[in-house]
């Protein structure tokens, strides 16, 4: 599974970089400001987002550990 957590320079996503991590899963962190033509491909209006092997693209603002792990199907 490829992932990218999609988030901007001010967004407070500590949380969601954690529960990722106890998950074990590697991701990709990409800052929305420097990725203007992933941005418009996906049309990503809030971050952070995670973006599912280039198809998928999930809110993921507040989730815990838990909810990403069914949103992922894990």
């Amino acid at each position: 599974m490829n992932i990218k957590l999609v988030t901007t320079r001010s967004c407070h996503c500590n949380a969601i970089e954690q529960e990722l991590r106890d998950l074990g899963l590697d991701y990709e962190f990409l800052y929305a400001e420097e990725q203007p033509e992933l941005v418009a491909r996906f049309a990503i209006r809030h971050c952070p987002m995670l973006i599912i092997d280039d198809m998928h693209v999930i809110p993921v603002d507040g989730q815990s550990e838990g909810q990403l792990r069914a949103l992922l199907q894990l």
